[in-house]
């Protein structure tokens, strides 16, 4: 099985040319809470959304969803980037939009995507770094695992960026450190994926939620303070809930405005 996947996966890397004269595999992580995981259902992927229903073979995907307080649901190899990798087979996240939008942007790039999430996690514990065996050792550990996946076929890789889509369960009392607590964890995943720079993009928690005002006013402001980070905006993004969960148009949509300002960092000239 071992042998398989890694035969695959040299498949789907290899390189047309020499891998000295070739360019490097970019990884980008995907992670925070349950608009990350995904709550769309694949079945709202239908007329102009259809094609985003079907495996896309230059974008390759492994991914982590629960693990604390959910049961967890996880693809260690990578694989074709497709809808279900989420804490159910029939739901997805911004990564469907997000990485065929990368895939159109960076044409001829090999693209490679880590995802950790788990829903209704809060970033002052259950993703604070500090926090023993919780998810960030997770994301770092899918992060490291994913490089050596690659390196094992012969070809290099380039930590290329991160989106960040959580906010919901801080909205609270926990609303008054979420700006430290945000900034500081941007510093700390740089620090320990040695990437100084690395681009990293905050998805707006839903705009159409009242509850959720101080959170998005907190994640404008780190993004507008901060060297490298993003913002993608949800403005016009419809749920499936009474405005938490986005449906599958708007999760495609927030996935694409995720590649799209990603895209800005890496060329901010252009």
């Amino acid at each position: 099985m071992i042998l398989s996947s890694l035969l695959l996966l040299t498949q789907l890397l290899a390189a047309d040319q020499p891998q000295e004269k070739s360019e490097p595999t970019l990884v980008f992580v995907c992670a925070g809470q349950s608009n990350m995981d995904g709550r769309a259902p694949v079945a709202g992927l239908t007329g102009p959304l259809a094609a985003f229903a079907k495996p896309q073979e230059d974008v390759l995907i492994r991914f982590s969803s629960g693990g604390l307080a959910r049961k967890l649901r996880e693809e260690k190899e990578l694989k074709p980037l497709a809808p279900g990798c989420s804490d159910g087979d029939k739901k997805f996240g911004p990564e469907i939009g997000f990485g065929r939008t990368l895939a159109e942007k960076l044409k001829g790039r090999k693209i490679v995507l880590v995802k950790v999430a788990e829903g209704g996690t809060n970033l002052h514990t259950q993703w604070n770094p500090k926090t023993q065996n919780a998810l960030y050792a997770r994301l770092l550990a899918n992060v490291r695992e994913t490089e050596e996946q690659i390196a094992k076929t012969g070809a290099k890789c380039e930590l290329a960026g991160m989106i960040w889509m959580q906010g919901e369960a801080d909205a609270g009392k926990a609303v008054g450190a979420y700006e430290k607590n945000l900034t500081d964890f941007i510093a700390t995943v740089r620090h320990d994926l040695k990437s100084d720079k690395l681009p990293f993009v905050i998805g707006e928690v839903c705009a159409d939620n009242p509850g959720y005002t101080a959170i998005r006013k907190v994640q404008k402001a780190v993004a507008a303070q901060v060297p490298g980070v993003g913002f993608a905006s949800s403005d016009g993004c419809k749920t499936i809930d009474k405005n938490v969960h986005f449906d599958a148009a708007g999760q495609i949509e927030l996935g694409k405005r995720f590649a799209e300002e990603m895209i800005k960092l890496k060329n901010p000239k252009n």
